[in-house]
């Protein structure tokens, strides 16, 4: 018998199928936090990262519409996370694309881009 080498990525979509299935077969809902930083950012902290942001004006609507998603925990750490203002414009112009037409693909290609993989 040969041993198979299992990669950490083989290992970590192995478990979340295993979880998955085991959700649905006891007919529960199940929800998943992604912690992106060891840090604890406040939402003080992440509106005050949107309104820092060089090259957006203070009455652009996508300023509006990234201050709104701060009410999502998790949207401050990801916002915090994004090492340049480009990242977050890029971030917060899917985030919209992705709002406007439901479909999500717009975000999950972008943060495939930047290297995030799920």
């Amino acid at each position: 018998m040969q041993n198979k080498h299992i990669t950490r990525d083989t290992a970590l979509l192995s478990s979340i199928d295993d979880l998955v299935n085991s959700v649905k077969t006891q007919s529960k809902e199940l929800t998943i936090n992604h912690v992106v930083s060891m840090h604890s950012y406040t939402i003080a902290e992440a509106i005050a990262r949107n309104y820092a942001i060089k090259g957006l004006d203070p009455t652009d609507p996508l300023l509006h519409f990234g201050v709104r998603l701060m009410d999502i925990p998790n949207n401050w750490e990801l916002l915090m996370s994004f090492p340049t203002d480009q990242d977050i414009l890029e971030w917060l112009q899917a985030k919209k694309a992705d709002k406007a037409s439901s479909g999500g693909l717009i975000l999950a290609s972008l943060l495939y881009n930047k290297g995030i993989r799920f």
